[in-house]
């Protein structure tokens, strides 16, 4: 079996943890320190007040932070080809 190599292998997951923060907003941002996983809440729709959990591995976090994916793209889970599994 062939592993591929991790797209963002040089960022740290503390490092990613702070960008996605900035971009998204503290408050709007939760690590799961028994499973690892990340929660983004995000607006439900465009215009939306209501905001969505959206759950990551840190890998995922870390491309994330790294090569932002825009907020449209994630609702309808459309993510590139080289996106981490979980």
């Amino acid at each position: 079996m062939f592993e591929t190599a991790h797209p963002v292998p040089g960022t740290l997951f503390a490092e990613a943890l702070t960008i996605l923060e900035d971009r998204y907003g503290i408050q709007n941002i939760e690590h799961d320190l028994a499973s690892g996983d990340v929660v983004i809440y995000l607006p439900e729709s465009e215009h939306a007040e209501v905001l969505w959990p959206y759950v990551f591995t840190q890998g995922q976090a870390k491309y994330l932070a790294v090569r932002p994916i825009p907020v449209e793209d994630i609702r309808r889970n459309r993510f590139p080809r080289d996106w981490p599994a979980r």
